[in-house]
């Protein structure tokens, strides 16, 4: 069950992008995914195209900036190009998957106080024209950005698109693949202790949401 408590948190920036990429295989740290959402937060429902956008250090602070901020952003944009988005695809009945870069270029010159991107031009697609194609969910970044540990950040947007109907369903192996641990936590108590009850805890102080868990069990196993 997923709820709301009433206390208040500036939504006025709001990330909006298809539910591909909420759902999809990303591997950002807290800073790189805090500076993704910040830069697709400037994206107009008009854009036809996607552009450089400029994020600033100053909104980056909180978030592990240390006082040498040219060699700590010239490893955050080099970290950043080397992020890869994956989503499960079928073609003729058989899966797989399609993957591109998210971001295409990156710059930063010392003493102008912020960095710019480029999204990959195969992020057209799940971020431009939303309304006509649907499918689609604006993420409050204050929220998603507070949690401390970047699977309660995910955990959060993908709550967050199914708000409406108040409960999500999800295989633990397809959980497991989105937050990309495919290889970690393989015993359940490790995963519930390190990822669901931690996301819970994250959500419960530092966000605007409250979620319960059920584990339902199959005849043969998660």
């Amino acid at each position: 069950a997923v709820k709301f408590d009433p206390r208040n948190y500036p939504d006025d920036k709001l990330a909006v992008q298809s539910n591909d990429v909420l759902f999809g295989q990303q591997s950002f740290t807290n800073l790189q995914r805090r500076i993704y959402l910040l830069a697709i937060s400037q994206i107009k429902r008009s854009d036809s195209q996607l552009r450089p956008y400029r994020v600033y250090i100053e909104d980056l602070k909180e978030y592990g900036v240390s006082d040498n901020i040219y060699s700590h952003m010239d490893r955050v944009t080099d970290g950043l190009m080397r992020k890869v988005f994956k989503r499960r695809i079928k073609e003729n009945g058989n899966r797989g998957w399609e993957k591109w870069p998210m971001i295409s270029w990156a710059k930063y010159i010392e003493g102008q106080g912020y960095i710019e991107i480029e999204l990959h031009r195969e992020m057209e697609e799940l971020l431009l024209n939303l309304k006509e194609k649907g499918n689609f969910t604006p993420v409050p970044i204050a929220n998603a950005t507070a949690c401390g540990s970047i699977y309660g950040s995910r955990i959060y947007a993908m709550l967050y698109s199914w708000r409406q109907y108040n409960k999500m369903e999800i295989s633990v192996s397809e959980l497991r693949t989105i937050l990309k641990l495919e290889d970690q936590y393989k015993n359940f108590a490790h995963f519930r202790k390190r990822v669901l009850e931690k996301a819970q805890k994250d959500l419960q102080k530092h966000t605007n949401m409250r979620f319960t868990w059920e584990e339902l069990k199959k005849a043969r196993g998660r």
